[in-house]
């Protein structure tokens, strides 16, 4: 039987040989540093998936063929549902099918279907996509959410990619206001989570506690508790640290330009440092400062839009504290437009 391997990985489900290898091809040229694990069929699968429970060894996200053997896709689908404690894995149906009843069944169940290989650049971007959202490669882990209007309406997509990192074996750090941290403890409840026992068991913090001394934002501060906090979730058994702040509460009413760029080079350094760290940083445009918005996109490689979509940042550039230039500025500014459009 195929033992899952004690790092995050890539469950296909496929039992076409050369699917598998086209998946690898795909893959080569992408910053997905992840290992794929291949099973054959359902059966073969769900023994795997099985034997992972009992170490806490289970896939970031599962690729699942509907034509097989044994178990097929549907038949599959549905037993992985069925089991609370592989339910809430990322799902991908991956298929030569065209068929529009295949299609319907999974997007009846909000599950994302890609066609194989069809275009292979169109197969390569729609891997690489839902491959973002989901495998801590390095130059993903690191991501910001830009967005316009009410912060509440971006809670259910966060707290969506919260419960992935939760039920993939992370602790899962959200900071933000009072107000806010109520909010997503509704959206988090309203999935049929026990946020209560969640806290207890120091798989989640929800926490509003400042980060501003007197109304400084120090950036050094903030790095060394972020790092503690990893520390101690991987003392305390967890894969990892997932983290989200939203820049408005952090920054306070300073709204620091060049602290907030230094605290995001910094981080950025740490995320490279420490490949036990993913998080998203939160900009609200309508709160901060355009040109701090702008600064912020710079320090990004990865975009998030929705729970179902990032996109790659062709701006990024984490080398050195990005430096004001008028003429980018137009370019940066029709990419955040786009950006908050499509979320």
């Amino acid at each position: 039987m195929i033992t899952p391997p004690g790092k995050p990985y890539i469950l296909y489900i496929e039992d076409d040989y050369e699917d598998v290898e086209l998946l690898h091809y795909v893959l080569k040229d992408t910053d997905v540093s992840m290992p794929v694990v291949n099973a054959v069929n359902g059966e073969e699968a769900l023994d795997l998936l099985h034997k992972a429970k009992s170490n806490k060894h289970l896939p970031a996200i599962i690729l699942l063929d509907i034509n097989m053997p044994k178990l097929n896709g549907k038949e599959t689908f549905a037993l992985l549902k069925a089991d609370k404690e592989l339910t809430n894995i990322p799902i991908v149906a991956v298929s030569t099918s065209t068929l529009q009843m295949d299609r319907d069944f999974f997007n009846s169940h909000h599950v994302q279907y890609i066609v194989k290989p069809g275009d292979i650049k169109k197969y390569k971007a729609e891997i690489t996509s839902v491959l973002s959202l989901n495998v801590p490669a390095s130059g993903n882990r690191h991501q910001c959410i830009i967005y316009t209007g009410s912060p509440a309406h971006k809670l259910n997509s966060l707290a969506q990619v919260m419960l992935r990192k939760l039920r993939n074996g992370y602790r899962c750090l959200y900071m933000n206001s009072e107000e806010m941290l109520a909010e997503m403890r509704s959206c988090i409840v309203a999935m049929g989570v026990d946020v209560e026992k969640e806290i207890a068991e120091k798989k989640l913090v929800l926490s509003s506690a400042p980060v501003c001394v007197d109304e400084d934002f120090d950036t050094d501060r903030m790095l060394q508790q972020l790092e503690q906090s990893l520390n101690e979730a991987l003392t305390d058994g967890f894969k990892g640290l997932w983290a989200s702040g939203d820049m408005t509460w952090e920054l306070g009413s300073e709204k620091n330009h060049e602290k907030l760029m230094e605290y995001e080079w910094k981080l950025e350094s740490l995320f490279k440092r420490r490949e036990e760290l993913q998080g998203i940083c939160q900009y609200h445009y309508d709160t901060l400062p355009h040109d701090l918005v702008r600064q912020g996109l710079l320090m990004h490689g990865t975009i998030y839009i929705n729970e179902t979509n990032t996109c790659i940042n062709p701006h990024h550039n984490a080398a050195t504290l990005p430096v004001t230039d008028e003429t980018i500025e137009p370019l940066l500014d029709e990419m955040i437009e786009k950006i908050c459009k499509a979320g």
